[in-house]
């Protein structure tokens, strides 16, 4: 995790993507915090490995969230 900090702090991004987080309900969203960042996350679901995504929003960017699916 520290080498994926290093590299947000480098890079500076807006917006950042990550696929494969392999988060489940027994993870909390500050396990995947960056500081300066807002989290929103679609886990694959308890009983499966791997899977998930993370989105992770630079918090000086306005953003709306619109649609929000469970599916």
């Amino acid at each position: 995790m520290e080498e994926f900090t290093a590299t947000v702090d480098w890079l500076k991004p807006d917006i950042v993507g990550v696929t494969e987080s392999w988060g489940n309900d027994d993870i909390s969203d500050s396990e995947f915090n960056l500081p300066g960042f807002s989290v929103f996350r679609a886990d694959r679901g308890n009983g499966h490995r791997g899977g998930g995504v993370l989105l992770l929003v630079n918090n000086i960017k306005k953003y709306n969230e619109c649609c929000r699916s469970n599916t």
